[in-house]
This record gives C-alpha cells, structure tokens and sequence, in this order.
C-alpha cells in the first residue's frame, strides 16, 4: 500500500510522458500552423510582386514598341476600332498617329483615356492645321466628334501641355469611323425624341442611342390600316422623313432600328 501511495505521488518517467503528451502536441500542432499560414503568406506576397513586376515591364515593353512617332513624317498609322497604347517617354515627347477618313464615312470620334497622367489630343489635318482639340484640366477621357468632315488623311497628336510624362502610365487611344453622325454625351437623353407633330415637309426624329440606326419608318393610317412608307435619311445628329406626299390625317408612326428594336409613336400630318 506504501509502494502505490508513493508510486502515484512520484510517477515514473514513461508515465509524466504519457500525462504530458497531449498538451506538447497541442504546442507542435500549433507551431506548425503558424509556421504554415506564415509561409503561403510569405509565397502569396512574393508571387503578387512577382506579378506586379512582369505586369509592369509587359505595359512598358507594349508602349515602347510605337516609338519613334513625334513628328507627322515618323506618325504610326493605326486603324478604326482599335485600341492603341502607348506613353509619353520624356519631356517634350509627342505621339504623332495618321488615320484616313474616307468618303463613305465622313463622321469620326475619338477616344483618349488616360490614368495617372492628363494628356490633351489634337486632331490636325494634312496640311498641319488643327481642326479639333480636346483638353480638359481633369484626369478624364478626351472626346472629339467631327461629323461631316472632309475625306483625307489626318493625324492625331498627343502630349502633355506642360512637358510632363511618365513612362510607365499608358494611355490608350482609339477611334470610330461612321455613315451616321455621332453624338456628344451632352446629347444623349435617353429617350427618343420626334419633332415637329403636327408635321407638313420634314419630320426629324433622334434614337435613344447613338449605335442605334433607322432601318425604316412606316405611317399607318387609322382607318383601313393603310401602310405608307417613308424615305429616312441622317441629317445632322438626327435622322429626316419627307411626309410632304402624305395626306393630312392621324397617323401612327412605326419605327425599326438596327438593333430590332420597334417604335410607335402617334403623329398628325398637316398642311400650313
């Protein structure tokens, strides 16, 4: 009785092992996930800077690649509905860029957007003339519509107006070419907008949005459901009717866009 008294108040070796086992594997368990979350944080932060850097060096090497273009003789040439990027290198840099406008597209916008640095673009004509400038003081996307512009060739400059660059920020530039007129965003409404009702010679009619084109124009008389057809054609940043042929009356106006979108809108047709 003596010898199990004194065995269970000084247990042996084996058995303060045994007693302290699970409380040591919590620690290692526990140092082992520490030592784990620490290294994937450690990977994850060098494969993000990692990333950052090939980014980086990728924008740098795609912008370097247009250089030189700071003059009209050494413009690069680029075609519509592509996106362009580059970058002003140093102080005084201009990007020079040649589009052609041709006869059966006469109306042009031009995009710039930029991020860090606010860089102005021109538009100049083959003769070195300015025709079109877009320079807000904001870091915000530059914007210039030319609708019914003369058929040649023009180029495009940007800089920055007080010699400042950065090598590393991008800009990208693109442009569209269209049969119809574009719209400034200050034009944009959002909703279709038909003028004058009661009409005599021209009815003038603008679509919500600017993608969107006049396939045909079609007057349905109310009685006996009489379908005229109308002539439509652009004019200015609106599209025409000639009801100067039809005869004084309520009519209902249907409308079909490119985008197979159907107006029907009411309009009286009358005589002065």
């Amino acid at each position: 009785m003596e010898r199990e008294a004194e065995h269970r108040q000084n247990p042996s070796a084996s058995e303060k092992g045994s007693l302290a086992c699970p409380t040591c594997c919590f620690k290692v368990l526990r140092a082992r996930s520490l030592w784990v979350k620490r290294t994937y944080a450690l990977v994850a932060f060098c494969c993000l800077a990692l990333l950052f850097r090939l980014t980086a060096a990728k924008a740098q090497v795609a912008c370097a690649l247009l250089e030189p273009n700071n003059s009209h003789a050494e413009a690069v040439f680029f075609p519509p509905d592509t996106e362009l990027q580059s970058t002003i290198a140093y102080a005084g840099d201009r990007d020079f860029y040649m589009l052609i406008v041709p006869p059966s597209k006469p109306n042009i916008k031009l995009t710039l957007s930029q991020f860090e640095t606010n860089y102005n673009m021109w538009l100049i004509n083959d003769k070195g003339k300015r025709v079109a400038e877009a320079s807000s003081p904001k870091k915000i996307d530059e914007t210039i519509i030319m609708n019914l512009i003369f058929p040649d060739t023009y180029y495009v400059a940007i800089f920055h107006p007080k010699n400042g660059f950065d090598e590393f920020d991008c800009y990208h530039l693109i442009y569209h070419l269209s049969d119809y007129q574009f719209r400034s965003p200050s034009e944009e409404t959002g909703e279709l907008i038909y003028f004058p009702n009661p009409a005599s010679d021209r009815l003038y009619i603008r679509l919500p949005e600017v993608s969107e084109q006049m396939l045909c124009a079609t007057l349905i008389a109310p009685v006996g459901a009489q379908r005229n057809p109308l002539y439509v054609f652009p004019h200015s940043n609106f599209w025409a009717c000639n009801v100067s042929t039809i005869n004084p009356g309520f009519y209902t106006l249907q409308l079909l866009t490119n985008r197979g979108k159907t107006y029907t809108l009411p309009l009286v047709v009358a005589r002065p």
